[in-house]
């Protein structure tokens, strides 16, 4: 199982994703594209079907505490939801991020037209520190404190 990347979708859950198959049927709670184009495709792995699901709609940031609640076996979440979802629930891992399927999630920032011509000197800025924000957040010893920013 590979690491938590910190700026990449997340299915986090109390089961390892070779016991998936084994835990049907699963309630997954999420709220929207990235988390169903990521299950689909973590059950397909696991040699499940859709049917061998029940979706839990769920907005992203209430996935911490439904994973905590145990009203559902996993959520997919992103951070800083899904580091918290992770910290709530003790034993619970992920199971799947976009790292087990790479090219299905782009994480990108997009600026307007309008807002570059505008703030040109601010994006400017914004890219200077891109990566060592990502640094910062990819640190273990930084995880609480970068949750508190993100959050």
């Amino acid at each position: 199982m590979k690491s938590l990347p910190r700026f990449r979708f997340a299915l986090a859950g109390l089961l390892s994703l070779a016991g998936l198959a084994q835990a049907e049927p699963l309630k997954i709670a999420y709220s929207d594209w990235p988390g169903w184009v990521a299950w689909e495709i973590a059950i397909q792995k696991a040699g499940m079907k859709a049917k061998d699901v029940t979706i839990v709609n769920t907005p992203t940031n209430e996935t911490p505490q439904v994973l905590a609640s145990k009203a559902v076996d996993a959520i997919g979440a992103w951070q800083p939801n899904s580091g918290q979802a992770l910290k709530v629930l003790p034993g619970s891992k992920p199971v799947f991020t976009s790292a087990d399927a790479p090219g299905i999630i782009y994480d990108l920032l997009y600026v307007s037209a309008e807002s570059l011509v505008k703030n040109k000197e601010d994006w400017a800025k914004v890219v200077k520190v891109w990566y060592k924000v990502a640094d910062y957040i990819r640190d273990e010893e930084n995880l609480d404190d970068a949750l508190t920013i993100l959050s």
